[in-house]
């Protein structure tokens, strides 16, 4: 699996879920960080314009699987961030926020386990585990909260050795 596919699938996400409705000229709402928790990301991301809600995308990590098994795999662990703004930074308008992120945090790790089964994903031989951890996050930036899922992948890995790829 490569980086890009990773990218081009959740901003399609971000793209077509209603809530989020990215859009790059003029509604930008995906943004792919190096770390959720790394606030001089996002507040670039929030002079560039960030509407919200937002879905932030987290680089991911891969870690390499059992290579004596029959089947090696290539476990990828991700996560994403839906964010909102809020005016008031009371407690009230911050629990909404984190209520409507959650909300909406949840149908994307949802439609990622159905792609998983029956999509995309599953055409690209990845699955997803379900047993995401979410948790809230904030603040971010400019008075945004929001709700958080970690993730992982699993693909296959080829681990061919093709001798055109060594010096003799």
């Amino acid at each position: 699996m490569t980086e890009d596919f990773y990218n081009d699938y959740f901003e399609d996400l971000a793209t077509r879920l209603k809530a989020i409705a990215h859009n790059e000229a003029d509604h930008r709402a995906f943004f792919v960080i190096e770390s959720i928790d790394e606030m001089r990301e996002v507040q670039e991301n929030i002079r560039k314009n960030m509407v919200t809600p937002a879905l932030l995308l987290e680089e991911f990590e891969d870690d390499l699987n059992d290579f004596n098994a029959d089947n090696n795999r290539e476990i990828l662990q991700g996560a994403i961030a839906v964010v909102l703004r809020i005016s008031a930074k009371d407690t009230p308008s911050i629990r909404d926020a984190r209520k409507q992120a959650r909300a909406i945090a949840r149908k994307l790790v949802f439609k990622m386990k159905r792609d998983s089964v029956n999509g995309i994903l599953s055409e690209n031989n990845i699955t997803s585990k379900l047993e995401s951890k979410g948790f809230p996050v904030g603040p971010v930036a400019d008075n945004c909260y929001g709700w958080r899922y970690d993730f992982t992948w699993s693909t296959s890995l080829n681990i061919a050795d093709d001798p055109a790829d060594w010096l003799s």
